[in-house]
């Protein structure tokens, strides 16, 4: 967390110091400005005094000094005040260029996980991908890919009507079933989006814009191993870059332009490979398959073709 002290004015307040320390109240805003920036309706420097000013609950005042120390003061204040919201960007200096300013999702914690559309709650998926299948994966990185290419808010309402669900039926029942596996919202139905996304017009562009900074998130930190870490699986360090830097066609001739994507497998085509091969079912029982366990086997499949090629070497 981020500290602002003012002895003298008595004032002493935590803010958030990363993207997961957002608040769910200052989530919305903070999406808003983000969009905003994308847009190009904000400037990097705007942004940055913008988003601290809501996490410190400021109120700016017409009376600002222009000149002599209290200026100066007031301007070197502000600076200090703006970096510590750097969080959000890579930063890249360049000689003779001004810096580049890159944002960048670091973070897989669901920072708006209920909403409210017509006096109804609709609950989002958990932490890292939780409750989520790999259907509903899928079509995530659809839209979202549609919306990086066109900028179009309609791939943003989409993703909303994909991941967003009412609770399931008789869930304090449900729970108590040995069956139970986990899945407190009702089931995706990837039929059901087109009849009822017109519902979702209404969300805040804020909060439609986090969930897509969300969902770029948990696709960052999988293609980065999570910083290089590795992701621990039930005590396992896996690292799942090795499935999302799949070679290209034009090094091996593996995959088709249209298969790799963006997000480095095609994932239609594996939903289509591991229902042939029956590991979880037909397509429709991998496509509700959970998605950790899809990425688990991916992972285990991908180390063990890396294992046979360094044998035969």
């Amino acid at each position: 967390m981020n500290t602002l002290q003012i002895p003298q004015r008595d004032i002493y307040k935590e803010y958030a110091g990363s993207w997961e320390e957002i608040s769910a109240k200052d989530a919305p805003y903070i999406g808003k400005l983000l969009y905003m920036l994308e847009t190009g309706a904000l400037d990097v420097d705007m942004f940055r005094k913008l988003a601290v000013d809501r996490f410190i609950n400021r109120r700016n005042t017409i009376k600002v000094p222009t000149e002599g120390f209290s200026a100066l003061d007031m301007w070197g204040n502000e600076g200090q005040l703006a970096d510590t919201v750097n969080f959000f960007f890579k930063i890249t200096k360049e000689k003779d260029l001004p810096d580049r300013y890159e944002v960048i999702p670091e973070f897989v914690k669901n920072l708006i996980p209920v909403i409210r559309i017509r006096g109804f709650k609709y609950y989002g998926p958990g932490e890292f991908l939780g409750e989520m299948s790999f259907g509903e994966y899928k079509d995530l990185l659809f839209c979202a890919d549609k919306f990086i290419h066109t900028k179009d808010e309609y791939w943003l309402t989409r993703m909303m009507a994909i991941a967003y669900r009412k609770r399931r039926f008789m869930l304090g029942f449900v729970r108590l079933l040995s069956s139970f596996n986990g899945r407190t919202r009702r089931k995706y139905m990837p039929g059901a989006t087109d009849y009822i996304e017109k519902r979702f017009d209404s969300v805040p562009i804020g909060v439609k814009y986090m969930f897509f900074q969300y969902i770029m998130g948990c696709v960052y930190t999988l293609k980065t191993d999570g910083g290089g870490q590795g992701i621990e699986i039930d005590g396992k360090n896996c690292k799942f870059s090795l499935v999302f830097s799949r070679p290209s066609k034009k090094s091996e001739g593996l995959y088709d332009d249209d298969e790799q994507g963006d997000d480095g497998i095609g994932l239609t085509g594996v939903i289509m490979a591991l229902a042939e091969s029956g590991v979880f079912g037909d397509i429709d029982k991998t496509s509700s398959a959970n998605v950790w366990d899809v990425l688990i086997r991916l992972y285990q499949l991908e180390v063990q073709r890396r294992e046979m090629e360094r044998k035969m070497k």
